[in-house]
């Protein structure tokens, strides 16, 4: 089980995926936060998945993504929109 475990987030890293999990909806702020603390100034927004909850974010200057999971997504975020922190 662990060497699963252990293998799929060896896999993630080397994507260069990083995860991120925020409390209640998934706004803009809440995003900017996100790219702040992961040292992103601006992203595209790549993917948004309201069933599972998840916005998957583009690095538009090194191409990285990063995966922000919560609560809830906000009707405010769609695919295609950049975000700047």
């Amino acid at each position: 089980m662990w060497r699963l475990l252990a293998g799929i987030v060896a896999a993630l890293f080397v994507a260069g995926v990083t995860a991120y999990v925020v409390k209640g909806i998934i706004d803009k702020r809440k995003l900017q936060q996100a790219m702040r603390d992961n040292d992103v100034r601006e992203a595209l927004i790549d993917a948004v998945d309201r069933y599972a909850r998840k916005v998957k974010l583009k690095d538009i200057r090194s191409g990285k993504y990063l995966d922000v999971k919560g609560d809830e997504v906000s009707s405010e975020i769609h695919q295609g929109d950049r975000i700047y922190a």
